[in-house]
């Protein structure tokens, strides 16, 4: 019997014109890293940044993105990647409006 534990969500912050801010998060701990656009994608920079921390994507809880600001393209991009790892392992799914100041 093969079980897989969902410890901790993941938010995407798309909106920064330089990096994708990425943020894993649970009850207890919090662990943030920002991935240069230039050097990487944000798929690329997902599967990093969960490697680095020892995660699978069928370990998250859920997925969450910020909306809103910073380049349309990037929007859309991690808004694409929250439903394809929702349709593939069942997370929950929440997008954020960031409000301009």
């Amino acid at each position: 019997m093969n079980l897989t534990f969902k410890i901790m969500y993941l938010l995407i912050d798309p909106t920064d014109r330089k990096y994708n801010i990425l943020t894993l998060f649970d009850e207890k701990k919090l662990f943030s890293a920002d991935y240069d656009r230039n050097v990487s994608g944000l798929v690329e920079a997902v599967d990093k940044f969960l490697r680095n921390k020892k995660l699978k994507p069928e370990n998250l809880k859920g997925i969450f993105v910020i909306v809103g600001e910073g380049s349309f393209t990037s929007t859309r991009v991690a808004t694409l990647l929250q439903i394809v790892l929702y349709m593939f392992w069942e997370l929950q799914v929440c997008l954020f409006q960031k409000k301009r100041v």
